[in-house]
């Protein structure tokens, strides 16, 4: 259990409750314990993983977007572009949950 954990834990509502064996409590009332415990932090930690993810892309496509402006590109491209990524947004293919 490394300190990165144990904020995303308490970031999402949970509390360590012991580290050995590994018990946590969510605010919520609920309780997990050993392979539970471990399977409610994979989740979280996977979740976070496709949050920045997807944010660093965001990003990524806002600069470009920028860029693209910048150097006074045709507007027609930028619609283009602008649609493109609407469709990779629809295909989810980027997105799991």
């Amino acid at each position: 259990m490394n300190k990165q954990d144990e904020e995303l834990l308490q970031q999402n509502g949970w509390t360590i409750v012991c580290y050995s064996p590994f018990e946590i409590q969510h605010e919520d009332g609920s309780f997990a314990s050993l392979n539970a415990a471990q399977i409610v932090l994979d989740s979280l930690k996977q979740s976070s993983l496709t949050y920045e993810k997807c944010t660093s892309m965001v990003e990524e496509i806002a600069s470009f977007i920028d860029n693209e402006v910048e150097k006074n590109k045709d507007s027609r491209e930028l619609i283009k572009l602008i649609r493109l990524i609407g469709d990779v947004y629809d295909d989810n293919s980027y997105f799991t949950y």
